[in-house]
């Protein structure tokens, strides 16, 4: 069983607007020409074509260690980037897939590895940021973006921003991660490169 998208794409979109003060404004015919050809550039969806890791992982408990993550792992092939340039603001949100353990009543997770009695399942979430483009370099800078806080008031380390980002074509986003994901060997934490195309 798949838990369904808690929120629709929109509403991620709308969240992040209203969460974020803008603070940018584009006051002259230069200013307005920039943002015309930067939304022209970058602004889309880009959805995930490959994301291979650092080291070979069993996600799919099948006793077969791989890198290719959407192998392993079908839903990371549901992940995809928004790119969103606004007049006063640029918001970047990547949705990955996060997962959730159950764990039998009375019984404490074991983390170094994976037992047949657990329930696993997935559900889509999007981190948010604002960001700012270098046209020379052509990277993507994640401004002060914020962790995701749990119910316990803790980080919740299951949701993570990217450590790079940069456009390698005009219709493709690499974003590098390190992620923790839940394999068979219990929890590692992987480089992961993953590429996003725009269709």
């Amino acid at each position: 069983m798949i838990y369904p998208m808690l929120k629709k794409k929109w509403c991620f979109r709308c969240l992040a607007i209203f969460m974020i003060s803008c603070s940018i404004g584009y006051n002259d015919d230069d200013q307005i020409s920039s943002f015309h050809a930067l939304k022209d550039r970058l602004d889309s969806d880009y959805y995930i074509i490959s994301a291979i890791s650092s080291e070979p992982v069993d996600v799919n408990m099948d006793g077969s260690r791989s890198r290719d993550l959407l192998l392993e792992n079908p839903e990371i092939a549901r992940a995809f980037i928004e790119l969103n340039i606004f007049e006063d603001s640029n918001i970047f949100l990547e949705h990955w897939p996060i997962e959730y353990i159950g764990v039998p009543a009375g019984e404490e997770l074991d983390s170094t590895q994976y037992k047949s009695h657990y329930s696993l399942n997935y559900a889509r979430y999007a981190i948010a940021s604002y960001f700012d483009f270098d046209a020379e370099t052509n990277h993507i800078t994640l401004i002060d973006p914020e962790p995701v806080i749990d119910y316990t008031g803790k980080v919740d380390t299951r949701f993570v921003f990217p450590e790079s980002i940069r456009m390698v074509t005009d219709d493709i986003v690499e974003a590098i991660s390190i992620r923790n994901l839940y394999t068979k060997d219990g929890y590692v934490t992987v480089e992961i490169t993953a590429n996003y195309q725009r269709l």
